[in-house]
């Protein structure tokens, strides 16, 4: 043993008792002070977010409650931390970036410059990716989750009422709980089916695994959540789930729809107030009712804004990440130039005459580097559609199937071919977004005849007034209806406009033209009911027409020239009146001369 060492005999003590006692000495070790002096704390086992407290009968204190020493303070803080979902998540993406930045640092000095050029890169495109998406899908993802909980709310109440797979739903009950593809029949499944099957739970694995290391609520398989999810994502599905939503809540032998008092009914008193507010969730429209149509409309058309959001934000995802590539490869450029200056002096006195260099390129490709800052501004910034709005370009009607960072893909609603237009283009182009609008109206401009009095105008807005006001209609329009009498022409013809207004978007096409078609049928028919004709018109229909047909019949030319001539005659005695004088019918001798 070196000098100067010694050895000192130390007793190995357990929790709960002191050095040198009796290990029999139950008093010992139930001895408050000896408890604390040995620890302050005593969690229980497997987990350290539910310790037992300890009572101190004489002091009064509690040991594990907020007058405890400053270190079970701390544990207590990193405790609530780690309960925090922001805590985690900043954990998970930003403590590796942290330390792969810090590393290089801690190696070399030359890295003052290099790794701030790629942390604030990656800093502006992190911070990029949260404002735009916040930005752009905010709205729409808050009125997507109010209407999915809506519907899930009003399927397990469904289910209560009328059990799944049940006589009442049988064959909507198959179609919504169906994981089978579609087109293929039960037992018929193929390699390419069973394939998409499984990609489809693996990446309902790893979602699932990634939602539980973000701290968030993992739905089971069989909750009617992911049943009305997974309803939504095909339009067979989305249209059972509303049938039988809506025959769960609709009364017996109602003819208009669900009521705000069938809703009610069917939840119970207890749960009134939710009634009221998912059925003001659902009558969009404010008709007091919800209809078949309108509830199958409802869900399907939510599914489809699911899907179109979620492409969307693929799409946009693809584009954030094409600009962080071309940013890193200027980041790798700048990084360069740092080393090489830090390294060669030779290197660092040309740099100036290298910035020169660069500043000539840019001018040759002045075209190009304008084009992609336009394009950025454009679908970062401005943004003005997203994937599947129905949009106005140049006067064209088109679908938006595709966003990239330089072009969009559209497809013309006329003829369904697909056009490519770079974003550079659309950047100084008006476009008009029909999918983000509101409530919409259309106008009419017609000419009438200048015979046309105005109580004839004033029928015209009653009879119109009438036909908005249908119940048949009343879906469709809302119940104001202007009729404007804009100019009277050259005093031939009076220049009227009337105008309509739809209770939703021109967003869906093909009720779009049917709403329309149905409005100018009611609208022909009321000029032609209340006699608003055309300019020049107002007389008896053309001969030969449906209103107005014609006969022939065999006469002899005497009878014909008879005929004529009382017709000249007539005529000409209606010209003598408006010139205040009358000409005496002819004579027979006058009809003798004629006949010659």
């Amino acid at each position: 043993m070196p000098p100067g060492d010694a050895v000192v005999d130390i007793e190995l003590v357990r929790p709960g008792r002191k050095a040198g006692a009796d290990s029999t000495s139950s008093d010992m070790q139930n001895d408050p002070a000896t408890i604390r002096e040995v620890t302050d704390f005593t969690y229980l086992p497997s987990r350290w977010s539910q310790y037992q407290a300890i009572a101190d009968p004489d002091a009064g204190v509690q040991y594990g409650s907020l007058n405890k020493p400053e270190t079970t303070r701390w544990l207590a803080v990193l405790r609530r931390l780690t309960k925090s979902e922001l805590y985690r998540s900043s954990l998970l993406f930003f403590l590796p970036i942290a330390v792969f930045l810090t590393l290089p640092i801690l190696i070399t000095a030359t890295a003052v410059a290099s790794t701030g050029f790629f942390f604030v890169e990656k800093i502006l495109v992190h911070l990029l990716t949260i404002n735009y998406r916040e930005k752009q899908y905010s709205l729409k993802r808050q009125e997507i989750e109010q209407t999915t909980r809506c519907l899930v709310a009003m399927y397990e109440t469904s289910v209560q009422r009328y059990p799944v797979h049940g006589p009442e739903f049988a064959g909507e009950d198959d179609k919504i709980h169906s994981l089978r593809p579609d087109g293929h029949a039960e037992g018929a499944f193929t390699s390419s089916s069973r394939a998409a099957m499984s990609s489809k739970r693996r990446s309902r694995i790893a979602y699932n695994l990634k939602k539980r290391m973000a701290g968030k609520q993992v739905v089971k398989v069989d909750s009617a959540q992911t049943i009305v999810l997974h309803a939504l994502e095909k339009t067979a599905a989305s249209e059972a789930l509303a049938i039988r939503l809506y025959r769960s809540f609709a009364a017996a032998g109602s003819e208009y729809g669900v009521s705000e008092a069938d809703m009610t009914n069917v939840f119970g008193p207890e749960r009134a107030e939710e009634a009221q507010d998912i059925f003001h969730a659902l009558d969009k429209d404010e008709n007091g009712d919800v209809s078949l149509e309108e509830m199958i409309a409802l869900v399907t058309q939510t599914g489809r804004d699911k899907d179109s959001m979620r492409r969307s934000m693929h799409d946009i995802g693809q584009a954030i990440k094409s600009l962080d590539n071309l940013l890193l490869l200027v980041v790798l450029f700048a990084a360069g130039l740092v080393y090489a200056a830090f390294f060669s002096d030779v290197a660092a006195s040309r740099i100036t005459t290298l910035w020169g260099s660069i500043a000539a390129a840019s001018f040759a490709i002045s075209g190009t580097v304008q084009e992609f800052l336009g394009s950025c501004i454009f679908v970062f910034v401005k943004h003005p559609y997203d994937l599947g709005d129905l949009v106005v370009i140049n006067n064209t009607y088109m679908t938006v199937e595709h966003i990239s960072l330089m072009y969009s893909i559209f497809r013309q609603v006329d003829s369904g071919s697909v056009v490519q237009i770079p974003n550079q283009i659309n950047n100084n182009a008006w476009i008009k977004n029909f999918s983000r609008s509101k409530e919409m109206l259309e106008r009419y401009d017609f000419a009438v005849s200048a015979k046309t009095k105005f109580p004839a105008i004033e029928h015209l807005r009653a009879e119109l007034q009438a036909f908005v006001l249908a119940p048949e209609n009343k879906r469709n329009f809302r119940p104001e209806i202007d009729i404007e009498l804009m100019s009277v022409g050259n005093l031939k013809e009076l220049q009227l406009r009337v105008e309509i207004r739809y209770k939703s978007n021109f967003a869906n096409e093909t009720l779009r033209k049917i709403r329309r078609s149905r409005f100018m049928c009611a609208l022909l028919a009321a000029l032609r009911k209340h006699d608003i004709s055309s300019p020049g018109g107002g007389g008896p229909p053309p001969v030969g027409s449906w209103e107005n047909p014609s006969y022939s019949v065999a006469i002899t030319d005497l009878e014909a020239i008879e005929t004529r001539v009382k017709y000249e005659a007539s005529e000409e005695a209606k010209r003598q009146k408006k010139l205040g004088g009358e000409r005496p019918s002819p004579g027979p001798h006058e009809v003798k001369e004629n006949e010659k």
